[in-house]
């Protein structure tokens, strides 16, 4: 069996570096969560399948990937929705 690897839903899977996700900040801080910034933009399917077959589905990858990746700026919404456009939480 493999050992279990432990995912920081806070950080980028691709760089490691903090991601933005209002949906983790949301739990982190104990409040209502915010539409994430990723909600906003269209992230290509093969920088998702970069990502670390560990982390899909339980980390967002930051703006400064998605940007570098080609994805439109991420534009952030004062709007709070219930999905979670990229990533399920």
């Amino acid at each position: 069996m493999a050992p279990e690897t432990f995912i920081n839903a806070s950080l980028c899977p691709l760089c490691g570096q903090g991601n933005q996700c209002a949906m983790e900040l949301g739990k982190t801080q104990g409040t209502q969560p915010t539409a994430c910034w990723c909600a906003s933009v269209k992230i290509d399917a093969a920088l998702l399948e970069k990502m670390p077959p560990a982390a899909r589905g339980l980390a967002c990858i930051c703006p400064r990937c998605a940007s570098l990746a080609g994805a439109s700026p991420p534009r952030l919404s004062t709007q709070p929705k219930e999905t979670h456009a990229n990533v399920p939480h």
